[in-house]
């Protein structure tokens, strides 16, 4: 995957080269939040931001070319990259920054975590809770009953 974005990167800059060459004063696009966008094309000396529908494109080549029958869009990436972010620890609040959420509750409906993987997480911080009192106490820890911890 680093070798992806590293010819990406590579490739990126010859656009930029290129442009500048044609044209000494090309800007590069700002998205909505005054940030250099990241994923850009040139055009006659310019340099220009794909829009969503534009990535939605590369990325259906893509799956194709990859054998993927399912529609797979950016933002499936975007879900997927959050699961995966989950899954490996990342801590919730900073999945809920980094995808631009305002509340944890949003995020973790937009993960779209099953009965069975929140209460796998509960059982874990269960589990935590429970050493942390052993240590405390000197006591055994208990464990979890395997009922879902969940409020609906």
């Amino acid at each position: 995957m680093k070798g992806i974005f590293r010819e990406y990167e590579r490739q990126r800059e010859r656009m930029i080269a290129k442009a500048k060459e044609l044209n000494p004063n090309v800007e590069m696009p700002l998205d909505e939040h005054g940030q250099e966008v990241y994923v850009i094309y040139r055009r006659r000396g310019r340099l220009k931001a794909y829009s969503k529908s534009g990535i939605d494109c590369i990325v259906a080549r893509v799956a194709k070319r990859a054998g993927i029958a399912r529609t797979i869009t950016n933002h499936t990436l975007r879900r997927t990259g959050a699961r995966i972010a989950y899954f490996a620890g990342v801590m919730l609040v900073e999945i809920m920054e980094g995808l631009g959420h305002t509340s944890e509750k949003e995020t973790i409906r937009y993960l779209g975590l099953t009965v069975n993987e929140l209460s796998r997480a509960q059982a874990k911080v269960h589990s935590y809770l429970q050493r942390i009192k052993a240590r405390m106490t000197d006591e055994a820890p208990v464990e979890p009953s395997g009922t879902a911890r969940i409020s609906g």
